[in-house]
């Protein structure tokens, strides 16, 4: 009989419950019931971005586990054997060093009954001695210092964003805006070559088309769980693909909605570049004077929802693909259909807003400069994105 009412509550609460409802819960509501979750000096004391690590600290080894410098996901990362504190320390520090965290986590083994027994003592010997350990020597000329703390206590870090990446300098707006603009600039190349293949012959369109969207889907899937910031050859690469795609199905829409002698201004592609830069200008504005605040709440909604809608988007171009959806998939050119543009337009320019934070962020928490490759990859994305979202929608618009 209790099994059976354990079975019972199962599915009426978990089961029963929306995915979206208990992601939330857990989110928002969970640190607050249990206060052990919540831990307001230590958040306070951190720089808003950089990666943290969480240590399970056992008698015999160290499970180290990072997250990315946004703390947003967090994954699995090494497990360090333990010899003597010493040699513990040093592995724990080469692995900040080489991560550029900002801080560290240690999990406090309590008793059922709240007391601390040889477990936590340790735990809190061992952060104690780290704390007075001084910068070891390695590959790294400096490396950030903590003051490692518990639940109860903070993690002090320095050198802001997570230290300099090894030595060299922090970012600054220049940094981001100079590989902001190589990208653009080899996104339009690529573009301009890739209309022109297009127009010029309709299959060498569809196979640029169809090349530039799985090059860059599957990069993107890749670069969004990869833990090291973007470099050089990835970012060029991935604007190039993201190139291929943007030029071949402007064409393919221009082609569509744009009869022989239609002037210039009312050319579907450039009204959608004009829209573009608009609301790219509006929400550049509206950030930066404080009128859209982007905090943790609105960057987790943010972030659900646009994965939501990355799920929604693969199915609606499958349906498009293999089930006569064509053009424009669920909605078609109806109402629905203008509704989901009007949705996911406002999605993309939301996101704009995180990806002025995340510049932000990245050159007051003095991030090491070779993360701008990463900022100014994702904010190519996010405009692109944006474009192509405004391009539908006009299309949409178009249709009969």
């Amino acid at each position: 009989m209790p099994l059976r009412w354990a079975a019972r509550f199962y599915i009426w609460v978990i089961r029963g419950t929306p995915l979206l409802v208990q992601i939330l819960f857990v989110y928002f509501a969970l640190p607050e019931l249990v206060p052990g979750l919540n831990l307001p000096d230590f958040a306070a004391a951190l720089p808003r971005t950089g990666g943290l690590a969480g240590l399970d600290l056992g008698t015999k080894t160290i499970g180290v586990a990072v997250s990315d410098g946004l703390r947003q996901v967090a994954s699995p990362l090494s497990t360090i054997r333990r010899v003597k504190f010493t040699t513990d320390a040093a592995a724990l520090l080469a692995i900040v060093a080489d991560r550029g965290l900002a801080g560290l986590i240690l999990g406090l083994p309590r008793n059922m009954d709240g007391t601390e027994g040889p477990r936590a003592q340790s735990t809190r010997a061992f952060a104690r001695n780290l704390e007075r350990l001084t910068p070891i020597t390695g590959r790294h000329t400096e490396q950030p210092r903590f003051d490692i703390g518990l639940a109860d206590r903070t993690v002090q870090p320095v050198g802001g964003f997570g230290g300099d990446g090894g030595g060299g300098r922090s970012l600054t707006l220049d940094d981001v805006l100079m590989r902001t603009g190589a990208l653009f600039g080899v996104l339009l190349v690529v573009a301009a070559g890739a209309w022109t293949a297009s127009a010029i012959s309709p299959a060498l369109g569809g196979l640029a088309l169809l090349v530039g969207l799985v090059a860059t889907l599957g990069m993107g899937i890749f670069l969004a769980f990869r833990r090291k910031p973007v470099g050089v050859v990835l970012a060029v690469v991935y604007a190039a693909f993201e190139g291929l795609f943007v030029g071949a199905i402007s064409q393919s829409y221009g082609a569509a909605f744009d009869p022989p002698g239609t002037p210039i201004f009312e050319s579907i592609v450039v009204q959608a570049v004009l829209a573009t830069l608009c609301v790219f200008g509006a929400m550049l504005l509206l950030y930066s004077t404080g009128i859209i605040k982007v905090t943790q709440k609105f960057r987790a909604i943010v972030g659900m929802m646009t994965l939501g809608y990355f799920v929604f988007a693969l199915i609606n171009l499958g349906y498009a693909l293999f089930f006569g959806g064509a053009p424009f998939g669920i909605g078609g050119s109806g109402l629905l259909g203008i509704g989901i543009s009007l949705f996911a337009t406002g999605l993309a320019a939301v996101n704009l807003a995180i990806d002025f934070d995340n510049i932000s962020l990245a050159i007051r928490t003095q991030a090491p400069v070779n993360y701008g490759w990463t900022l100014a990859l994702g904010l190519v994305i996010t405009v692109v994105w944006l474009y192509l979202e405004l391009l539908r929608l006009l299309a949409r618009l178009r249709s009969d």
